[in-house]
């Protein structure tokens, strides 16, 4: 059975990993856009998953602290 720690790990590593991938594809999808709008398309998915990176660290820094009180 998985204790708290592992499932919440696991979590965690599933977030990353999730966001890493998107992360690369807009990445290669960067480095292969043909022209301005696709520059700017790639650009702006790469923000985006900035933000959702920093969401999910905030509410992952959250339920942290919530079990440590």
């Amino acid at each position: 059975m998985f204790s708290n720690h592992a499932y919440d790990n696991a979590y965690k590593l599933g977030t990353y990993s999730a966001i890493a991938d998107m992360m690369r594809r807009e990445i290669r999808n960067l480095d292969k856009a043909q022209d301005e709008f696709d520059r700017d398309w790639a650009m702006r998915n790469l923000r985006s998953l900035a933000d959702q990176l920093d969401e999910a660290e905030e509410r992952m820094k959250k339920e942290v602290d919530s079990v440590a009180l």
